[in-house]
């Protein structure tokens, strides 16, 4: 109901329903996450997310990772922001009273108004992102792919803590930081 959960190498399907604790993924091999939320924060960190259908009131969203072409995605909020961080291709069709779109990557940006999609690369994953007045940010991925044949090992990025990130999306949400300074706090490499 109210107690904050934490989940760390995990994988497979997972369907999570929370009322007011924030929850922090940290998956180890690929996921299917299916989550009800209704005001705690959602982090998500996975390499792949085969199936991502997340539904919250005012909680945010942040989800680092692949997202598989092969299934549809999808994330409703009713005031909860959605930062989405991935190196792929995607389609993310944004559908918002006033939702605000930002996005680190080079992109196109079709439509108007209250129907825009955001694409990057190929646009091959798709996501739709509905919302009354959650915004969208998209970033580069903090996980770094393994290393290529006959390369040397890459040092892990030092990513902050739920809480440091909690606390940066925070100062993002009220304006006291723009989001190139959030990136830069999150530890995003562009």
């Amino acid at each position: 109901m109210s107690g904050d959960l934490r989940l760390i190498d995990a994988g497979g399907d997972l369907d999570i329903d929370s009322v007011s604790g924030d929850v922090s993924l940290r998956a180890s091999g690929p996921v299917s996450l299916t989550m009800n939320n209704v005001s705690g924060d959602l982090s998500a960190q996975a390499p792949t997310f085969e199936h991502l259908r997340i539904q919250s009131v005012s909680g945010d969203v942040s989800v680092d990772g692949e997202l598989s072409a092969a299934t549809p995605h999808g994330v409703d909020t009713v005031s909860g922001d959605f930062r989405l961080a991935s190196g792929s291709g995607i389609t993310v069709s944004v559908r918002g009273m006033s939702s605000d779109i930002h996005s680190a990557l080079p992109h196109r940006l079709e439509g108007s108004a209250d129907r825009r999609r955001l694409v990057l690369g190929d646009g091959a994953a798709s996501v739709a992102f509905n919302s009354m007045s959650g915004d969208l940010a998209v970033t580069r991925s903090r996980q770094r792919p393994g290393p290529a044949e006959g390369s040397a090992a890459a040092a892990p990025l030092s990513a902050p803590n739920a809480d440091e990130r909690n606390k940066i999306l925070g100062a993002l949400e009220r304006g006291e930081i723009d989001v190139d300074e959030a990136m830069r706090r999150l530890g995003d490499r562009s």
